[in-house]
């Protein structure tokens, strides 16, 4: 019926007097009087009012679907946003256990490099020391049989016969074999020359009580009469990175970066003198050149040295050093 009305109410004011007039009497859409007078006013008038209570009944309805479909659509983003954020928490906490067992893993690494650097050097001792007694040992000399050679023992039919045992020898003075005099152990190599220095260079103390950090550390440089140098061409290689550092002595020593201890005639053993391993030592100074390291960017406290760096004459680099960067 509601349908019906709008229709109508749709239509100019002569069409909707005949639909009126002309609907059926089971449909009681107005009274008979307005039939018979024909008031098309009133009748508009009606229609009026049921399309406004129409409208009033209907427009509550929109308005709360308009708040469950929004309120839906905020749940979602919330829902969405939530979900992305556990799941970056869950691969920060991934990532950072994966950098966490890296980093050990590498530790392990150079650890094992640094043992197996000290079997190299003890199997070359032994290897030195086997070849010295073959050098010194007598030849073995070979024993006679009563067969002419060997082919003759093994075709023999009969069954082989043994050599009578030797007569007894008689000692004598003259007989008596003095022992063979011992041949001389090698020389130590340069690394086992530095073996003291590396181990007072990694106990020496840097933090604490400053009058012992200080006494500890002159007693160091008064041992080991240790020299200081530093890169000469810092500033140049700030703008060109490629460019071969050059060292210079520093005086005083405890200024410079890097500590040379001298084992043999102009061969230093060098250690680095920082308090913090930074960038800066790594590439402007040219520690990353002189050492060999773990180091991955930022600072490092501990600085473990491995293998003190080979320089000769007047700080002409030679072989390269390991450090271990915590």
């Amino acid at each position: 019926m509601i349908d019906k009305i709008i229709q109508i109410a749709q239509l100019t004011p002569e069409e909707q007097a005949e639909n009126l007039y002309s609907a059926p009497e089971s449909v009681n859409l107005i009274p008979k009087d307005f039939a018979e007078k024909k008031d098309l006013n009133a009748l508009r008038t009606e229609i009026k009012t049921l399309q406004e209570q129409i409208d009033a009944s209907t427009a509550p309805l929109g308005l709360y679907t308009g708040y469950v479909v929004m309120g839906a659509i905020i749940f979602t983003l919330l829902s969405i946003i939530l979900l992305v954020v556990i799941i970056n928490s869950r691969i920060n906490s991934v990532n950072s256990a994966l950098r966490s067992d890296l980093k050990e893993q590498k530790d392990k690494i150079f650890e094992l490099k640094t043992e197996l650097l000290t079997a190299q050097g003890t199997i070359g001792n032994l290897k030195n020391k086997i070849e010295n007694l073959d050098r010194k040992s007598p030849p073995v000399p070979k024993t006679k049989t009563n067969f002419e050679n060997e082919n003759e023992l093994i075709s023999s039919p009969y069954v082989a016969r043994v050599n009578p045992p030797p007569p007894p020898i008689q000692l004598t003075k003259n007989t008596i074999s003095q022992p063979a005099p011992q041949p001389p152990p090698p020389p130590p190599t340069l690394l086992e020359k530095c073996k003291d220095f590396i181990s007072d260079c990694n106990n020496l103390s840097k933090e604490g009580n400053m009058v012992e950090v200080r006494a500890s550390r002159d007693e160091f440089l008064a041992k080991y009469k240790i020299q200081g140098f530093n890169c000469k061409n810092t500033t140049e290689r700030i703008n060109n990175p490629t460019l071969a550092p050059v060292f210079e002595t520093t005086k005083p020593v405890t200024d410079s970066d890097y500590w040379a201890y001298e084992v043999e005639n102009d061969t230093f053993a060098v250690i680095p003198n920082v308090k913090n391993y930074t960038e800066n030592h790594h590439t402007t100074r040219a520690m990353g050149e002189v050492f060999n390291s773990n180091f991955e960017g930022g600072n490092y406290a501990k600085i473990r040295v491995v293998k003190p760096a080979i320089f000769k004459g007047v700080w002409q680099f030679s072989e390269s050093g390991e450090l271990l960067l915590s």
